[in-house]
């Protein structure tokens, strides 16, 4: 059957005009306030309040291949972004799959792609306000990652390889004008384990028995990232570290500083400091300088062939 040319005119114009509407009305804003989580079938007004009094909600079930899954609702704080509420799967343990993010208003803030554990995939990113921005080339564990803040500050970028945070580093402060730039490495071989002790305490009380004594304990639970009790025969991976020198934290205990790092103005681009790193991420020489740019101390330090151990303060 034959449709003539007269007759579809009017239907193309009609059509034409409701793409045109569609196309202002999504331009209008990038990113808008969700009214439900995307795992959890809540208000999110209601349950982003009752999150941060009992800090997270899980949901557990079994894989059809009998792996362990969790879908969690649990909230964290950023120095760059604020107080910010994530939708997040595990699988065994480890995140899988999507993670989302959420700032107190509703808002998207970003999307990102897990796989065991490991940062794969990068989605989408958003500030509150709902503008979207670039989230980054990481694809399939390798490339980069950006910091933003809230307001949509470009704060820097980190770099991928495999998943692991490895290659060039920079982060700016949000509420200032310091940056700190230089390479991370993936050295697993550099990080401390230590002997496990099976704990015995009592259920309710501070008294630990034939272990050591709760001023030590506490002190040894800020380095460690199980609290769990073990036996004799386990072992212990040390936390995370926080790089005080260049005030970083890389979200990967396997993750070091190396080589040369600079603190400086970006405004202005005047050095602060330059801070020489180990193959190990131990500080081996870090350089002063004053508001002229002239070197005002230089102190140096012994290499390790481990990343040297936090002291621990009781």
């Amino acid at each position: 059957m034959k449709i003539s040319h007269l007759k579809l005119k009017p239907f193309l114009l009609q059509f034409g005009f409701t793409l045109i509407i569609f196309a202002a009305k999504g331009q209008s804003k990038d990113s808008a306030t969700v009214p439900r989580w995307i795992n959890f079938g809540h208000d999110y007004r209601k349950e982003y309040t009752e999150a941060h009094s009992i800090f997270d909600y899980n949901r557990a079930m079994l894989t059809s291949s009998n792996d362990t899954l969790e879908r969690s609702f649990w909230n964290s704080w950023f120095r760059d972004n604020g107080p910010i509420t994530f939708e997040s799967s595990f699988i065994n343990g480890k995140l899988n799959g999507l993670q989302v993010g959420y700032y107190p208003n509703g808002i998207v803030g970003s999307v990102m792609y897990y796989l065991n554990g490991l940062p794969w995939d990068a989605v989408s990113l958003s500030d509150s306000c709902g503008h979207t921005y670039y989230p980054g080339s990481l694809s399939q564990g390798n490339g980069t990652l950006p910091f933003l803040s809230a307001s949509g500050k470009d704060l820097g970028y980190r770099t991928f390889k495999n998943g692991h945070v490895d290659g060039p580093y920079l982060h700016k402060d949000v509420w200032g004008s310091t940056a700190v730039a230089g390479e991370v490495r993936y050295k697993p071989q550099c990080v401390n384990y230590f002997p496990a002790f099976k704990v015995k305490y009592k259920l309710g009380g501070t008294e630990m028995i034939d272990v050591f004594d709760t001023a030590a304990f506490n002190g040894l639970k800020n380095i460690f990232n199980s609290y769990v009790i073990l036996n004799a025969k386990d072992s212990v991976k040390e936390l995370e570290r926080d790089y005080e020198d260049i005030n970083q934290v890389f979200g990967d205990a396997d993750a070091v500083p190396a080589g040369k790092w600079r603190i400086y103005d970006y405004e202005t681009n005047k050095t602060h400091q330059e801070i020489d790193y180990d193959d190990c991420g131990n500080p081996i020489k870090i350089t002063y300088y004053d508001k002229e740019g002239k070197i005002r101390d230089v102190r140096t330090y012994p290499c390790a062939s481990k990343r040297k151990r936090k002291i621990i303060v009781q």
